[in-house]
């Protein structure tokens, strides 16, 4: 007998409407109070002043972005932006439900089902940043959805139209959407082969697509007066080059480490989230419901589509996770996590069916209300567990940090970085306060279309720009500071060695005209800073739970570094306070790769 969906029902309606609301609640209890790592800034830079952000673009994520700003919700502008992410993560749930109710799910397992995929912490954490994910998510889980109610023998094309539009819109939000191909097709497939209505089928379908497409014409639409345009938009074939990444694109999500590559770096990066992520209760039950999916008969009309669903699982882990991209070492890093919320939706039905097997194994001995009470159990558990490491609400520093480097910066600097969550989140505050100064970014003056805009907000000429950033910002030192951000790894340079001098987290060349502050004025500088200017954690690096912050606070450990070896030229008690604070801030003298910095 093959199973066909149960009727609704009142408590059917309000379940699917009830998960949305409990993954919005948590998504509020847990979102950021500012800038976070990844590509947040850059989307808060466009979402607020307008642009085009980097390869593929996100059409339809910044529109979205940029009408929601008008909403006048009185809102910090970050906080207003991170509301849309976990509006689009609740809206996902609620598809997710119904697709798992449209494969035949009780309304109890669909239940089950969704909660499992948005308690895991990629999913959970994509609610609460400003970035394409949740949105990604909410497509996704949207096209699955369609499938359950695409029947291409019925002469009814609006499913098939529809069925286009999201993949159309897909195409403008996240490429990823690409590996939902399998399910669809083989669902297709399970219904007919002739090739007539697979080609009245596939022609709605492009109809739908093209559509779809509209958001795109947004990148030709961008005022002048933009916050950040990534590209020269005046080139023939500039959408092309977006669209596909062919000048930034890579299948690397962050650094890796230089010992381990390919396939067990990338398998270990999900494994390490999957732990995190799902459970060894919810790992063991998607397995099982995977196998009962495939082989029971009261599944058998949706057999193929379970399969396209197990095939595009192999794929996406195992070869796009697996070899295609190399991992980081942070599990809580959102570089790392932007790729895994897709395959947790995706097992999503597989935990539904297991649970469901195992409810039907017990009413035969009626113990089927102890399933459902083990299953709350191990959900409240599972969500209890994961709260503190989904969380964002205390992972500040990232923004402290920022602002930081912001307050000490001076109108006329040159500001020389390399990290682009440094980048782009400098950028944004510099847009919110209109601060008055340059920011190279190291990485991207290799590309010409910055070069470009950089030499006009110079007002010089392009042929004029040295070949290198390092180059322009020796030439501009003449007249300006040079403020070098990751003084760690950047203050090699000739003209940093020979005048630049640590403060707080940053290293300052003066203007060629100005002295370098001496041993007793720096480490006056530095403790008048520390005690009036900059913010940091009472508790140490330790209390940060991430890379890529006690990266960040390590750097402030440099001044104090340094003046500890300045023998003999502070006073005694000046050389033991320099060492005592360098050895608090960083005890071990750690040093760690630095998070967020494009390849």
């Amino acid at each position: 007998m093959e199973k066909a969906p149960e009727a609704e029902t009142r408590w059917d309606k309000g379940a699917g409407w009830g998960a949305a609301v409990v993954v919005f609640g948590l998504a509020l209890f847990t979102m950021p109070q500012g800038l976070t790592d990844a590509d947040n800034g850059e989307f808060l830079l466009v979402g607020m002043g307008g642009g085009i952000v980097h390869p593929p673009g996100y059409a339809l994520y910044v529109f979205l972005l940029q009408m929601w700003k008008h909403l006048p919700l009185g809102l910090d502008p970050i906080i207003q932006m991170t509301l849309l992410s976990s509006f689009f993560g609740a809206l996902a749930a609620w598809f997710l439900f119904r697709f798992c109710r449209g494969m035949g799910l009780s309304a109890g397992a669909s239940l089950v089902a969704t909660l499992a995929a948005f308690g895991a912490v990629p999913v959970w954490r994509m609610n609460t940043l400003v970035e394409p994910f949740a949105l990604h998510h909410l497509l996704a889980a949207t096209v699955l959805w369609l499938t359950t109610r695409l029947n291409v023998t019925a002469r009814d094309p609006l499913p098939t139209l529809w069925m286009g539009l999201v993949w159309g819109l897909s195409f403008c939000n996240h490429h990823a959407m690409v590996f939902l191909v399998p399910v669809v097709v083989l669902h297709v497939l399970g219904q007919t082969r002739e090739r007539r209505v697979l080609l009245r089928t596939g022609a709605f379908f492009g109809l739908g697509f093209l559509f779809g497409l509209v958001p795109l014409a947004s990148f030709f639409i961008t005022g002048e007066g933009a916050a950040y345009v990534w590209g020269d938009w005046e080139q023939a074939g500039r959408l092309w080059t977006h669209l596909f990444r062919t000048e930034y694109g890579t299948f690397q999500w962050a650094a890796a480490d230089a010992n381990e590559k390919g396939f067990a770096l990338g398998l270990k990066g999900f494994l390490r989230v999957f732990t995190l992520g799902m459970t060894l209760v919810g790992g063991i039950t998607a397995l099982f419901g995977m196998g009962a999916a495939l082989r029971h008969p009261e599944f058998r009309n949706q057999r193929m589509l379970s399969s396209g669903l197990v095939c595009t699982l192999f794929i996406y882990v195992f070869i796009f996770l697996g070899v295609g991209i190399n991992s980081c070492s942070d599990p809580l890093s959102s570089v790392l996590q932007r790729f895994l919320g897709l395959p947790f939706l995706l097992a999503a039905f597989f935990v539904g069916v297991g649970f469901e097997q195992c409810h039907t194994w017990a009413s035969r001995h009626a113990r089927q209300h102890l399933v459902s009470a083990l299953a709350a159990v191990v959900l409240v558990f599972h969500c209890l567990w994961v709260f503190p490491l989904a969380s964002r609400h205390d992972e500040t520093f990232v923004h402290t940090h920022l602002e930081n480097v912001s307050s000490l910066l001076e109108p006329g600097d040159v500001v020389v970085a390399q990290s682009d969550v440094e980048v782009f989140g400098l950028s944004y505050l510099r847009h919110q306060k209109k601060q008055d100064y340059t920011l190279i970014s190291l990485w991207l003056y290799e590309m010409d279309w910055y070069k470009a805009q950089l030499a006009e907000s110079l007002r010089m000429k392009i042929s004029d720009m040295p070949k290198s950033a390092w180059d322009l910002a020796v030439s501009l030192n003449d007249k300006r500071r040079l403020v070098i951000l990751d003084p760690r790894v950047l203050g090699g340079q000739e003209v940093l060695s020979q005048k630049g001098y640590p403060l707080g987290p940053v290293l300052i060349a003066p203007p060629q005209a100005q002295r370098t502050p001496g041993p007793v004025e720096l480490f006056t500088q530095n403790k008048a800073a520390f005690e009036q200017t900059l913010r940091l954690p009472t508790q140490g690096w330790r209390s940060l739970k991430r890379n890529i912050e006690r990266n960040f606070y390590f750097d402030y450990a440099f001044p104090w570094e340094t003046l500890c070896q300045v023998s003999g030229v502070l006073t005694e008690q000046q050389e033991d306070v320099s060492c005592a604070l360098a050895k608090k801030m960083n005890p071990d003298n750690l040093e760690a790769t630095k998070a967020g910095v494009t390849p």
